[in-house]
């Protein structure tokens, strides 16, 4: 459906297929099923009482939503943050001027993330700042952006959420990596089973390859393809990076014998499984997690 809907866009060569109604439609239409819904009747239950806040440029319901959710509270946080992304960031974008959030609006969300007593874990109200604001370098793709675009921005929304507030154990490694980089540069990962360097360096076909030394002292070879794409340096990292991720989706999507879009909604189902997946870390406790 998404794809049929993306050949309606002004410039596409097969707009004319489409009824002149049916292409204001579409205008005035985010163009993109909510994949988040994976996540049940909270989260369905929270996009409403969004609506229902920038409606009113109130908050009371969002609050009100959130207290009466029995999922575990870092669940609730992932919510507030998708929710945010769908019912407010996207909205930034929108085709339609009249769609787009109003200032009095995200006023009245972002008075709700300062202020609300609701415990988060860290790093969420900022998170949920900058959605409100539309600040996120990943968000500033203005109206037009395609499709496949906007697959890619909700997986880094939806996996940042999960990252930023899921307990399980599995996730410290993966959180460190996004957010602390630095932190992991001696980690041996499970993916990394054994130091085979002295062996590749003797691997048939690689004798004229040239090894470097990184600013870490780890010894890596770069490839003339990825040598040619990295000088001149690239001027736009989010879009090389994004390439990068798009790449990946179809890849997957090949290795899983699916569509697109079943291949998409599969990587959100898993995120869902790794939210709520509870093997805590020694010094964790289910403790609190409960109820609200």
């Amino acid at each position: 459906m998404e794809f049929v809907q993306s050949l309606s866009r002004q410039g596409h060569r097969c707009q004319w297929v489409f009824p002149k109604g049916v292409i204001a439609q579409q205008k005035d239409h985010t163009g993109q099923m909510d994949q988040y819904l994976v996540h049940g009747d909270e989260y369905k239950a929270l996009c409403d009482a969004v609506g229902k806040a920038m409606l009113e440029c109130k908050a009371s319901s969002l609050e009100t939503a959130l207290m009466s959710f029995e999922s575990p509270r870092a669940q609730q946080a992932v919510y507030l943050l998708l929710v945010l992304f769908q019912e407010v960031a996207a909205l930034h974008c929108s085709h339609n001027v009249d769609l787009r959030p109003k200032p009095e609006q995200c006023e009245a969300v972002s008075r709700f993330v300062e202020d609300s007593r609701i415990p988060s874990p860290p790093g969420v109200r900022p998170f949920a700042a900058s959605l409100v604001a539309n600040t996120l370098p990943l968000l500033s793709k203005g109206p037009g952006a395609d499709s496949l675009e906007r697959t890619v921005t909700e997986m880094a929304i939806h996996t940042a959420a999960v990252l930023l507030c899921g307990q399980s154990e599995v996730l410290v490694p993966l959180r460190n990596l996004a957010f602390s980089p630095a932190s992991m540069s001696n980690a041996f990962l499970p993916t990394m089973p054994e130091d085979l360097l002295a062996q590749a360096q003797k691997w048939e076909g690689l004798e004229g390859v040239q090894w470097y030394i990184c600013p870490n002292g780890h010894p890596c070879t770069v490839g003339q393809a990825v040598i040619n794409i990295i000088k001149p340096p690239v001027s736009d990292p989010k879009r090389f990076l994004q390439q990068h991720i798009q790449r990946d989706l179809e890849q997957l999507t090949k290795m899983l014998g699916k569509s697109a879009d079943e291949t998409t909604h599969v990587v959100h189902l898993m995120l869902r499984w790794l939210l709520k997946e509870q093997h805590l870390l020694p010094n964790q406790s289910k403790r609190g997690e409960g109820r609200t």
